[in-house]
């Protein structure tokens, strides 16, 4: 049998006319099908592609990071620029290429960061439609800010699941949650974590929103945290203002990792 070699790949995209990373039964565009027909046509041979985590429809991502194996020698190979082509639509882009340790995989994170962009102005701005989410409604930094401090820690977060997580637990270390308004007009929520289940961020975010205009005390968060029900959190809020933008990778691991 011929030498295996893997591959880390990191790259950006715009998910907007993408049904999520993950392939799916219909015919709707993935990012996980586009990699893999691109990768197996540069390659001449079936690739399957790994990712980082699983984005739903329209959710972007400015760092993300892929893994596969392929029997050709990867050192042959300008990834980077062959990938940046017209092998893949310009809404996706590729930053860099290693040829990876067999022990590395690309959902062995230590963290993940994430913001969420809330376009929050009197009038709505059609160039931010596809990139942020827009409401018009008053919100106070201050208030969404100790909503989200209950969040920070060690918790069962089965009250933001939705259903289909595939996680083997429940339980999630958050070491961020925090909001600042932009001179833009936007409202960032940024969060990071250990680890995150489907939808766990939006819903968050939705909950935090909610909470806020409803003029509920911060502090009903904690309740519905510690109910474990779903039903106890609110909206989900929608998938357009949601970017991926950190992967932490193990030192020892990503110091094996060379570049292509």
């Amino acid at each position: 049998m011929s030498k295996r070699y893997k591959v880390k790949l990191q790259l950006s995209y715009d998910g907007s006319d993408y049904a999520g990373f993950q392939k799916q039964s219909n015919s709707e565009p993935t990012i996980q099908g586009t990699l893999e027909n691109a990768l197996s046509t540069l390659l001449d041979e079936p690739i399957r592609v790994v990712g980082c985590g699983r984005t739903d429809a329209r959710v972007h991502a400015t760092k993300y990071f892929i893994h596969f194996w392929t029997h050709k020698d990867p050192s042959n190979y300008n990834f980077v620029y062959a990938l940046n082509g017209p092998l893949t639509p310009n809404s996706i882009a590729f930053q860099n290429a290693w040829l990876a340790p067999e022990e590395f995989h690309a959902l062995s994170s230590e963290f993940k960061v994430y913001k969420y962009l809330l376009f929050n102005d009197t009038i709505p701005n059609p160039f931010k439609q596809r990139y942020s989410t827009y409401d018009k409604r008053p919100y106070s930094v201050e208030r969404l800010n100790q909503i989200s401090h209950h969040l920070l820690g060690e918790h069962d977060f089965s009250s933001f699941q939705t259903s289909g997580t595939e996680s083997k637990t429940t339980i999630k270390t958050l070491y961020q949650c925090h909001w600042h308004r932009e001179n833009s007009g936007h409202i960032v929520f940024t969060i990071s974590g250990n680890g995150f289940l489907r939808q766990m961020v939006r819903n968050i975010v939705g909950t935090a929103l909610w909470i806020d205009r409803s003029g509920h005390d911060p502090e009903i968060v904690k309740e519905i945290l510690d109910s474990r029900d779903r039903q106890q959190a609110k909206d989900t809020a929608p998938p357009q203002g949601l970017y991926l933008t950190h992967i932490q990778y193990p030192e020892t691991l990503d110091k094996r990792c060379r570049k292509l």
